[in-house]
């Protein structure tokens, strides 16, 4: 056995070497983001109210008696992204990251050292005030892991790869710096070009389980029609996709913890964007239709029919000035069970205010594997947005005031749906929620140190409507405005 080690290792080594060889004469293009930003959200649960009653429909936040009532946080993003040169005809593409969201909380380590009383590594003694040393174990993830093949005809995308539509209110890859989410799937894609259109049918596979028998199955599959003409500055296309999911699938639950079982959703999204001199004009409206099995309870299998509108237009006055707005509605659900679901939750990268929907605000006292505070989406909500833009060479200001109001409310008396919570609820008799969830003021800069490097920032300050006074009791929460101000620095290389 002592002969049998040195002549593996050296037979490693030398593996490592003829591996090593050939990888340089790959060209590797490397690429990737690295961000550090720092957040303070005050009053959090929008009241000074000690005690919520967070069942029953109810937009209190629970947080106990003697806690803060202001979040703050460190996050970081990092993502490597190389890319290897096979030949003429292919060339893989990776994304690999760590923790969670492209990221993680800084000084959240896995484990505790440094007990000098002799105790188990962690314990809480006095000896870990001076040492004690967090140790990161969250391993590199190659989120993405795909090989483009290039023909005359078509280019062809098989491996695990990101899904991107229109203004990514559905389908986002996280191809801003800051995003931190992707709509990342493993299958295949095909994009073939004929002059101004582009059709790319696909194929993906999200969830085969634990075993391989198929019942886990969770698929995707669609194809997208796309026009692009520059020299119209028109792009016009339409997505159709299908997602079905098998019937003794166990990895999606309705509202009460039971399994959905078979589903099956269609998609028709439909696309537009053009310019006009100084205007830009910007419009996807994604359409989903089907069944999406059994929301409300372990026996009724329910429909569902979902809308969003969703617009951005941009005018520039001048080389320095320029003005946006941007508008939207995105359907809620009624929450009466044993008919069709009607909720949509945008893309949690789809965000358009600096506080509002852009975080979850529920992961501030439970901020484990199950709760992350960037897990929010935009829903059951109709909105407006007018922005000023101010840019210089290196600078970008930004202020803009936002309106929203929901679209579902709860009634007296009737069934009704929480859409932070995803809970069913039957309405106090004579009590109503308000549809107003108030107006928001964003400021926000970028200083682009150099090249590579860039400071932005934001202020977010909500006036909170009457909507999240609701307690499902005759007597409301008192609520109380917020504000979230943040400040990132990344790097893009």
């Amino acid at each position: 056995m002592s002969l049998f080690f040195p002549t593996l290792k050296t037979l490693l080594c030398l593996l490592f070497l003829l591996f090593s060889v050939k990888s340089f004469a790959l060209p590797v293009d490397w690429k990737g983001t690295f961000g550090i930003d720092t957040t303070v959200i005050d009053n959090y649960t929008r009241t000074d109210d000690q005690i919520i009653t967070s069942g029953g429909g109810s937009q209190g936040i629970d947080r106990a008696n003697d806690a803060v009532n202001d979040a703050s946080f460190q996050t970081y993003i990092f993502r490597l992204n190389p890319s290897i040169i096979v030949n003429d005809s292919a060339t893989l593409f990776f994304d690999i990251t760590t923790g969670y969201g492209s990221g993680g909380y800084l000084g959240q380590g896995t484990e505790t050292t440094g007990n000098n009383t002799g105790g188990s590594p962690g314990s809480e003694n006095v000896g870990n005030v001076i040492y004690n040393y967090n140790t990161y174990r969250s391993a590199l993830n190659a989120r993405q892991m795909y090989v483009k093949l290039y023909s005359d005809t078509a280019t062809y995308t098989l491996g695990r790869q990101a899904l991107h539509w229109g203004m990514g209110a559905v389908l986002n890859d996280g191809r801003n710096l800051g995003d931190r989410h992707g709509s990342i799937e493993d299958g295949v894609k095909a994009d073939i070009n004929i002059g101004n259109f582009s059709l790319s049918p696909y194929y993906m596979k999200i969830d085969s389980g634990e075993t391989l028998d198929k019942k886990d199955d969770i698929k995707h599959s669609g194809i997208s029609l796309l026009y692009n003409s520059v020299e119209r500055d028109l792009i016009f296309g339409i997505l159709y996709s299908v997602r079905k999911v098998r019937e003794n699938s166990d990895n999606l639950k309705g509202v009460g913890g039971n399994n959905l079982g078979s589903a099956e959703v269609k998609m028709t999204n439909i696309y537009v964007e053009k310019g006009w001199g100084k205007f830009d004009f910007k419009l996807e409206i994604p359409i989903l239709e089907g069944e999406i099995g059994r929301v409300y309870n372990a026996n009724d299998v329910n429909s569902y029919k979902a809308r969003a509108f969703l617009t951005s237009m941009k005018y520039d006055l001048n080389a320095k000035w320029a003005v946006k707005v941007d508008g939207g509605y995105v359907s809620g659900d009624q929450g009466e069970q044993s008919t069709q679901f009607e909720a949509l939750y945008l893309n949690p990268n789809f965000q358009v205010a600096n506080l509002l929907w852009r975080y979850n605000l529920y992961a501030v006292e439970n901020a484990t594997s199950q709760e992350n505070i960037f897990d929010s989406y935009i829903t059951n909500t109709s909105y407006a947005k007018l922005t000023g833009i101010y840019s210089t060479e290196k600078w970008t200001w930004s202020l803009g005031a936002l309106w929203a109001k929901a679209n579902e409310t709860a009634s007296s008396g009737l069934d009704a749906f929480n859409h932070q919570t995803n809970t069913t609820f039957t309405t106090t008799s004579g009590v109503n929620q308000s549809d107003d969830l108030g107006i928001e003021i964003d400021a926000n800069f970028v200083y682009q140190w150099n090249t590579n490097v860039a400071v932005n920032g934001g202020l977010g300050y909500h006036m909170v409507g009457d909507y999240f006074k609701f307690t499902n009791n005759t007597t409301e929460q008192n609520i109380k405005n917020t504000y979230a101000a943040t400040l990132q620095a990344i790097i893009a290389f």
